[in-house]
């Protein structure tokens, strides 16, 4: 099983998921997208090649889909470092790169 780090963007934008929910529908439902994007990291952390190559992105970089949310990720030695959570409807390599 392989390390988990999240980036500080990563962290913001995981919390930025929660208020978003919490704020427009309930904490239940923003509890819910939570457990869902937390499933996601498990599933990086026990199969590191989850999802697909994203290198048209950035070199290195993988992307594996929960629910509506995309979860941006490289190897970095022995860890998977979570670069971005970000949603499915948004321009992914301008999210990505902050263009």
């Amino acid at each position: 099983m392989k390390r988990v780090v999240l980036s500080e963007k990563a962290k913001q934008e995981i919390h930025e998921v929660w208020w978003y929910w919490a704020e427009r529908v309930s904490e239940g439902v923003a509890a819910r997208q939570l457990d869902r994007i937390w499933a996601g990291l498990g599933v990086l952390a026990e199969q590191p090649l989850a999802g697909r190559s994203a290198e048209e992105i950035a070199p290195g970089m993988r992307v594996l889909s929960v629910g509506k949310y995309q979860i941006y990720d490289a190897r970095r030695g022995a860890a998977i470092l979570v670069a971005h959570v970000i949603a499915g409807e948004r321009d992914q390599r301008q999210a990505v790169l902050g263009k």
